[in-house]
């Protein structure tokens, strides 16, 4: 709360110190939330799916476990040993896709944080030359911009690390509201 209540209190600082700055800033600005959502987004399913493969994973170890004698008697070792390598692999592999896409979360923030910097210092040394802004306003609204891109930075960490949070909340909550096959019918239970 603290981070999005900085960022707009600053937002508006480099608003009411130039219009024209803050103009091209309101203008890349979309570019900084649209990866934040579009990452957490794919981290939250991703993870989400893992905790659903995972799941399926212990389910399997279960059944193993129980059925134990029925699988040396039928030799289905071989089957078994296939069938973990495939789940435990499924696992892996969303697994990986996740911290790729929290990896790349950052280095895309630093990048369209430079585009952003860039194309405001081109605006604002052409603003200069014209004289249309002094040295004073143009540090001033370059100090608050960077005072900005601070707590935008950490609201993408927290996005990071909320993602994950999130997809296992939707997941108990499809725990708890799953019914089990054998009460699924009103008959069967009483």
């Amino acid at each position: 709360l603290r981070d999005s209540l900085q960022v707009i209190v600053l937002l508006g600082v480099c608003l009411y110190l130039n219009w024209k700055l803050s103009l091209i800033m309101f203008v890349f600005l979309p570019l900084c939330f649209y990866p934040l959502y579009s990452f957490g987004r794919k981290i939250r399913d991703s993870f989400r799916v893992s905790q659903s493969r995972l799941s399926k994973l212990g389910q399997f170890f279960e059944e193993i476990f129980f059925g134990f004698a029925e699988i040396q008697t039928l030799g289905r070792k071989e089957k078994l040993k296939e069938d973990f390598q495939k789940r435990n692999l499924s696992f892996l592999d969303e697994m990986l896709y996740s911290f790729k896409m929290r990896g790349a979360t950052t280095p895309v923030m630093e990048w369209i944080g430079a585009l952003i910097f860039a194309s405001i210092l081109a605006f604002s040394l052409w603003q200069i030359e014209k004289g249309s802004i002094d040295g004073p306003e143009f540090i001033s609204f370059f100090a608050a911009l960077v005072m900005a891109y601070q707590p935008i930075k950490q609201l993408s960490r927290i996005n990071q690390h909320l993602s994950p949070g999130l997809a296992s909340l939707e997941r108990i909550i499809e725990l708890f509201d799953h019914q089990p096959a054998a009460l699924a019918s009103p008959i069967q239970s009483i």
